[in-house]
């Protein structure tokens, strides 16, 4: 009816709905950007968190291969992908050719740096060198180890050690190969004039090695020593034919399912805890001592299996070959208590090799009335070969005892004469003197 004043009315409204929706989105506009902002914030985080995440989780799987000593090829391993999905479903395992090509390289060359300065702050080391032999290849591989001294955060020493390389050695040359290798080393981590001492198997070609590189103190490793010594007992015609019989008893019950079987039903009648016995496969002393030990623990229960299979009596050792176990695990295992102690050691073990060997010589391998002639014979020569390479070589005795003098636990050297304590004070002063001046 009034139409000029409805279109006013409506012109008005819509002026009004236009400042309320300008007001509104004004309010609105700020929150919705912050809102963005902070969305997009969010996500570069768990971007960030996944980038960081996935990097850690390879990184460990580098350490893994490399430490753990597994071939690159795990990463093929459905079980292994799988563990990793249930860590993290989110992670993408890469591809072997990653480790192989950059992973792995990577973390050789960050290793390598932290060796090389470790090295590098030091103004003097020791290196060892192992020996040894890969059955299935059928070649020979020297492994080559530095050891040096570091100050921790309390201030105290601690000994600390690397292995630098492991090469192989050729049947002809040896010597000079040795020789060779080993200067490229010491150039190649620049300990070329830091290396003040070698530990060695004692075998010739490294001997001559060490000579031609003007190492000034070569020792021999007890550990070897021990080996050598007690290998040659062991090759005393009694002692073959006792440790002979111990494993073909060993071997019958390792191979035979119903020997094993029986062998536990024992066990459990007589409330004796379930243990396999043990092989001595690996030709290390400590490996027959632990045979030995084995076979004496459970010697009765073994008499009770072979007393009840007909077929395998002849296998069942007499009462003096029983004996004969029993006088070489008392005679082995000091030998053992020994080598343990020094393994577990965190200080310079060089000291302790004169008081070990003043006790082993002088208690362990002295000869009592009531040892078995075998056990006697096998004394002596342990001891023979222990005295011939540290107390006949006058370099070497003359350099533990200054090393066992320096030591605060054994400084009064009661092993030695009071003429032999005073030509080791002398040597001590004189080497302070020359260092002074």
């Amino acid at each position: 009816n009034h139409p000029d004043e409805f279109c006013e009315f409506v012109k008005s409204n819509t002026e009004q709905m236009r400042e309320a929706f300008a007001t509104a989105f004004s309010k609105l506009k700020p929150e919705s950007s912050q809102q963005v902002v902070q969305d997009n914030l969010i996500m570069k985080t768990n971007h960030n968190y996944e980038n960081k995440k996935h990097q850690e989780l390879t990184s460990a799987v580098i350490s893994l291969i490399c430490e753990g000593l597994h071939p690159p090829s795990i990463v093929d391993e459905p079980t292994f992908k799988s563990l990793l999905r249930t860590a993290d479903p989110r992670y993408e395992l890469p591809c072997r050719k990653y480790f192989c090509t950059k992973g792995i390289p990577e973390k050789y060359i960050a290793v390598r740096e932290i060796v090389l300065k470790e090295l590098t702050d030091n103004p003097w080391c020791g290196i060892s060198t192992d020996i040894w032999r890969s059955h299935s290849q059928n070649r020979s591989y020297i492994t080559l180890s530095v050891h040096f001294l570091t100050t921790g955060s309390s201030g105290s020493l601690a000994i600390n050690s690397r292995c630098l390389k492991t090469f192989e050695v050729p049947e002809e040359n040896t010597a000079e190969t040795i020789t060779r290798v080993l200067y490229e080393i010491f150039i190649e981590w620049e300990i070329n004039t830091k290396v003040c001492g070698a530990t060695t198997d004692n075998g010739k070609d490294v001997v001559k090695a060490c000579s031609l590189l003007d190492i000034s103190v070569q020792m021999p490793c007890l550990g070897q020593t021990f080996n050598a010594g007690i290998q040659q007992a062991f090759q005393l015609p009694k002692l073959s034919s006792v440790l002979s019989r111990c494993r073909k008893l060993v071997e019958y019950f390792l191979q035979s399912a119903v020997a094993m079987y029986m062998l536990s039903e024992k066990q459990q009648q007589q409330n004796s805890s379930h243990c396999m016995l043990v092989s001595d496969r690996v030709s290390w002393w400590g490996s027959t001592l632990a045979m030995l030990q084995r076979l004496k623990e459970q010697q009765f229960i073994i008499a009770a299996v072979l007393v009840e299979d007909s077929n395998n009596h002849h296998l069942m050792l007499e009462a003096n070959e029983w004996n004969t176990v029993e006088g070489l695990v008392d005679l082995l295992q000091p030998f053992k208590q020994v080598a343990e102690m020094i393994s577990a050691s965190k200080y310079p073990r060089i000291s302790m090799v004169k008081p070990l060997l003043h006790m082993l010589l002088n208690t362990t391998l002295s000869i009592k009335g009531n040892d078995l002639k075998e056990i006697s014979m096998a004394k002596e020569v342990i001891a023979k070969e222990l005295s011939a390479t540290y107390q006949h070589n006058p370099e070497i005795d003359t350099f533990l005892n200054v090393a066992t003098f320096l030591d605060p636990r054994y400084k009064k050297l009661p092993f030695l004469s009071t003429f032999e304590k005073q030509q080791v004070e002398n040597r001590v002063l004189e080497e302070a003197k020359s260092i002074l001046e």
